[in-house]
């Protein structure tokens, strides 16, 4: 299990449970949210984590089963937090819904990682 917060200097926050060990300790991963994050696990091992940055464009970074990547841009210009979900059926695919500046909710997709 793992849990994904925003902490109060705006960076991303995780940490994760392992019943050998328990809870771990908070890790800090940087960036600058100004949203809440949202995570979508498509395959084990793996998560891919999606916020709104400063830009108010999307933004994304992974674990890949060993390491996290760094921070990518993905782009737009958003008013609201994104969600994300595994599109059904084992596709690799995560589908993002985020609301616009028009107040429409917009989605896109985007490759698991």
């Amino acid at each position: 299990m793992d849990v994904f917060v925003r902490g109060s200097d705006y960076q991303l926050y995780h940490k994760f449970w392992d019943a050998s060990i328990g809870w771990s300790n908070w890790e800090a991963l940087g960036g600058i949210l100004t949203s809440a994050p949202d995570v979508a696990s498509c395959s084990v091992g793996h998560l891919d984590v999606f916020v709104r940055g400063t830009d108010n464009g999307i933004w994304n970074k992974y674990w890949n089963g060993s390491s996290w990547s760094a921070w990518t841009p993905l782009g737009g210009t958003w008013t609201s937090n994104v969600s994300a979900i595994c599109r059904p059926g084992n596709t690799g695919i995560i589908d993002l819904f985020m609301r616009g500046t028009d107040n429409t909710v917009w989605s896109f997709s985007e490759p698991a990682h």
